[in-house]
């Protein structure tokens, strides 16, 4: 020890990072020093409640506004900050809308529903400033069932549609990658269909799994 009591220079060279945990069971690890690098850093303007509600009003209003002419239907529903219905030939201008003006970022699902004479298609988009989900819905014919593809507004609506396609055989416009998801390649039917049944491979194997 040096006469001032500080610890004495040993020439050696300090390990950098944080210090392993101490041995005892009931110490806690030291923390990890905050990072240095130059990572960017996004700052979400969250709104409170009150101004949540009166900034809802105010995007469906503008909502409505802009899309005029589009027949659009706009309800409550619990869970998410509205449910709005609109003409399928419009699903690419009000997506896009919403993502730049309405700043619902992502979309969280795309999912789809046999109504045997038509069939349905739901979005789920999130929005970081309004900490909430709004849901969109369209339907197109069963003897027709396509529309467009949103894949371009958001990337990650390309797994969802892909999923849709295959199980109830909606196809999606201009889709990058309209290719099976969870089936095999190939298979030709849509197992969420109301009118579908097991064919013979698939009749063989659950009777099969059932000992029958």
């Amino acid at each position: 020890m040096s006469e001032g009591g500080g610890a004495k220079a040993t020439g050696e060279a300090k390990p950098v990072g944080p210090r392993a945990p101490a041995a005892s069971s009931g110490a806690s690890p030291a923390a990890v020093p905050a990072r240095s690098d130059k990572a960017r850093t996004v700052v979400i303007a969250r709104a409170s409640p009150e101004v949540r509600e009166r900034a809802t009003q105010e995007m469906m209003t503008r909502l409505k506004e802009r899309f005029l002419g589009e027949n659009l239907e706009i309800t409550s529903r619990p869970g998410v900050l509205a449910r709005v219905r609109f003409p399928s030939t419009a699903v690419l201008p009000i997506c896009t809308w919403l993502r730049d003006e309405g700043t619902f970022g992502h979309c969280a699902m795309v999912a789809g529903i046999d109504w045997r004479e038509t069939r349905e298609v739901l979005y789920h988009l999130w929005s970081d400033h309004f900490s909430a989900y709004i849901e969109l819905t369209t339907r197109v014919p069963s003897s027709d069932p396509h529309l467009e593809s949103v894949s371009s507004v958001w990337f990650g609506a390309n797994w969802h549609e892909r999923e849709v396609w295959e199980m109830l055989g909606i196809r999606f416009d201009h889709h990058p990658d309209l290719r099976h998801l969870l089936l095999m390649e190939g298979y030709k039917f849509n197992p969420l269909l109301k009118t579908f049944e097991l064919h013979e491979p698939e009749e063989l194997e659950v009777k099969a799994r059932l000992g029958r």
